[in-house]
């Protein structure tokens, strides 16, 4: 059995909207005041500002999606980026140790055919110690640069 759904007028929605900006919630005796000046049940006045919170609800999590999903979507291309950037300095890093140490020597990096990097006793140093290539590779993004920048300054 479906009831029939009456429709408010412009006026009674304008009423009840500048209302809802200031209270969302209405108490009983005020309810019962917004009713009689709008011509309507104070059931009626009360669904409405039940459907007005909810559809206030559902406008601030889409909101707040589109927020965060921006906001994901810029963290996951900077961190594509950022491991691009790696990879193309521990290009770098492997080119000068080749120079460095020429030929097969310690700090070269081979590989087997298919298979990871084969890591060599690829060792720099710095003021603070001795890292091999291998854990460079495995260090932060920031990490590999700041150590970069300390090696070849």
């Amino acid at each position: 059995m479906m009831k029939n759904k009456q429709r408010f007028s412009d006026e009674q929605i304008r009423l009840m909207e500048s209302i809802f900006e200031s209270e969302t919630r209405l108490e009983a005796r005020k309810k019962l005041q917004v009713a009689r000046e709008l011509g309507l049940q104070p059931q009626q006045v009360a669904i409405w500002f039940k459907n007005r919170r909810a559809r206030l609800k559902s406008k601030q999590m889409e909101k707040d999606y589109m927020r965060l999903r921006d906001k994901y979507d810029n963290l996951a291309s900077r961190f594509e980026s950022l491991k691009k950037e790696k990879q193309c300095l521990i290009s770098q890093m492997e080119k000068l140790s080749a120079e460095t140490h020429g030929g097969n020597k310690a700090g070269k990096v081979g590989f087997e055919a298919g298979a990871e990097p084969v890591f060599q006793q690829a060792a720099m140093e710095d003021n603070n110690g001795v890292f091999s290539l291998e854990e460079i590779m495995n260090m932060e993004d920031n990490n590999v640069r700041e150590t970069l920048r300390i090696w070849f300054r």
